[in-house]
């Protein structure tokens, strides 16, 4: 199962499991609800800046919604 909210530290975000929604992440550990953008949408730019693990965590959450 997927977590529900997980940290994307190598790109600032974190991405809710359930939505598909990735949100900015403040420097408190809480994240900015009202600026998501769905995974689907997310810049080639902003995927290559995932590091392995991260990515890792990103593949999966993109084959469930395949």
């Amino acid at each position: 199962m997927i977590d529900m909210i997980t940290i994307l530290n190598s790109v600032g975000c974190v991405i809710d499991g359930q939505t598909f929604m990735v949100y900015p992440q403040y420097a408190n550990g809480g994240y900015d609800a009202d600026n998501g953008v769905y995974l689907g949408e997310v810049t080639n730019e902003w995927y290559m800046a995932l590091n392995e693990n991260d990515c890792r965590v990103v593949d999966a959450m993109l084959s469930s919604i395949s």
